[in-house]
């Protein structure tokens, strides 16, 4: 029989984490059993549930590039409204600083 202290420590959480999220409960807390460490269909779906409300609570990056996209894609959409020679001007007007926001 091992030493229990001479065994690794397996981060359950982690581990549910790394399976695809098609297998089922069951067949995880049976697939952990095979590798020799307890787990109940409880535990998964609990590890689970977190992980999900964890990634729709962390704000993205993706968010502020896609605004970025956004408003370079009105940008172009604009530009070729009003012909690329008045953007152009209007551009130099901006890089001058002689604007107002309201003008």
């Amino acid at each position: 029989m091992p030493d229990p202290k001479s065994e690794t420590k397996v981060n359950k959480s982690a581990w549910i984490r790394s399976q695809p999220p098609s297998v089922p409960a069951l067949e995880l807390v049976n697939k952990a059993k095979q590798l020799g460490f307890r787990l109940s269909v409880a535990q998964v779906y609990t590890a689970r549930s977190a992980a999900k409300h964890k990634a729709v609570a962390t704000p993205s990056s993706s968010r502020t590039s896609r605004v970025g996209a956004d408003l370079q894609q009105q940008f172009k959409s604009l530009a070729i409204r009003i012909g690329t020679e008045q953007a152009r001007r209007l551009l130099r007007w901006l890089e001058q600083g002689s604007f107002a926001l309201n003008a």
